[in-house]
């Protein structure tokens, strides 16, 4: 059986912490640290549904985890954590798109402002998630200013 140190989920569909699914999926010896999409005051009193979107990562209890603040954002949900382990520091940032709309200039300026955050901290840092963008697409435009993006803040060196 492979354990990984840590192993993060996005579109979780939970409402916090205490959600079934999110306390009842840390296994034993794990800790969770999550970011649930937040519910407009109107959403709440119209349904009791799931709350699609939400970040989660789950780690292994004996390492440090702290948040590692950052700006707000509107067109990602985005959840970096400072992970401490066997002397090192890794600034692991979580990123979700929601896939129901196109790739807006908001989500590239939102991504590029995150990108300038995390990048200019002396930590290693890992940026992942799912950006809903298909980068292994060459004719979409979407694609490539992504990889521009990533290109402009040495996190993607490749050519496709």
């Amino acid at each position: 059986m492979v354990r990984y140190d840590v192993f993060a989920a996005v579109e979780t569909w939970h409402d916090d912490v205490h959600t079934p699914a999110i306390a009842q999926t840390c296994p034993p010896g794990y800790s969770v640290m999550e970011l649930a999409r937040p519910r407009t005051a109107q959403h709440q009193l119209l349904t009791t549904s799931v709350n699609h979107g939400g970040i989660a990562v789950f780690y292994k209890s004996v390492l440090k985890v702290s948040v590692f603040q950052l700006p707000s954002f509107t067109a990602i949900e985005a959840l970096a954590l400072l992970v401490t382990g066997s002397g090192h520091t890794v600034l692991l940032t979580t990123v979700y798109r929601p896939g129901s709309a196109t790739a807006s200039d908001t989500f590239f300026d939102e991504f590029d402002e995150l990108a300038s955050v995390v990048t200019v901290t002396n930590y290693n840092c890992v940026i992942l998630g799912d950006f809903n963008i298909h980068v292994d697409d060459t004719t979409d435009t979407h694609a490539d200013r992504l990889l521009q993006l990533l290109q402009a803040y040495s996190l993607y060196t490749s050519t496709r």
